[in-house]
């Protein structure tokens, strides 16, 4: 399975299954790593004039530090599945700015360029507090009438999660989250790029998408070659 961009980000092996059975064994999962080994298993059978579906990833235990977004992932995909069985048509979910960038770095280089305020700093904009899981960090523009203060949340390994709890001049921002996903692709590595929250129906959005773009254009340039093109108040 790949990403829109033919990022491979899963790599599965379609085992014997019984009829009305599908089985996939879980080969390589770059983002995900701890659903390797692991396997999902669709079991399908009448139910008068439909079907049940019974679903169940083997190995996707609470004690997996991805499991609250793998349970939010598969609600999802597995309502996106319903949908296609009953119209044919996938229904995916506008309820984000998504973005994913091949990077000609390895990805120590793209989480640390998250890691500290100095580096978002040069890729992002003049930051201050702490990019440390459980700090809060504050990214500001306009001479401090911008303030983007977010919380830096816990996550699993190569993810970087940034809540946004104060936004002045762009309120709608207030309780998205931003998500960087860092994997390793060949000599390089692929970064996905999620800004929960920030919808098309935003009055913000077009503004920000343009910002994402410039910013994010700004991060692959730091991450390769130590500059970035960031905001400054000059």
């Amino acid at each position: 399975m790949a990403s829109r961009s033919g990022s491979k980000f899963l790599e599965l092996r379609v085992e014997p299954g019984e009829e009305g059975r599908v089985v996939w064994s879980v080969l390589r999962a770059p983002l995900t790593p701890e659903w390797v080994g692991t396997t999902i298993v669709f079991d399908v059978e009448e139910a008068g004039a439909g079907a049940t579906l019974h679903f169940r990833h083997h190995g996707l235990t609470t004690k997996c530090d991805c499991f609250d977004m793998c349970q939010e992932g598969w609600t999802n995909a597995l309502d996106r599945l319903i949908s296609f069985a009953e119209t044919g048509v996938v229904a995916y979910p506008r309820d984000s700015f998504h973005s994913t960038m091949s990077i000609a770095a390895p990805p120590e280089a793209v989480l640390a360029a998250l890691s500290t305020t100095e580096a978002v700093t040069s890729w992002w904009g003049p930051a201050t507090g702490s990019a440390d899981v459980g700090s809060t960090l504050v990214v500001s523009f306009m001479g401090g009438r911008q303030r983007i203060v977010m919380d830096v949340e816990r996550a699993f390994e190569n993810r970087v999660a940034w809540a946004v709890k104060e936004c002045p001049l762009t309120p709608d921002w207030i309780g998205t989250t931003i998500f960087f996903d860092v994997a390793e692709d060949g000599d390089g590595a692929m970064l996905y790029f999620r800004h929960q929250g920030l919808t098309p129906e935003l009055d913000c959005f077009d503004m920000c998408h343009e910002g994402w773009t410039h910013f994010l254009a700004s991060l692959v340039s730091y991450a390769q070659t130590g500059v970035g093109q960031p905001h400054t108040e000059d």
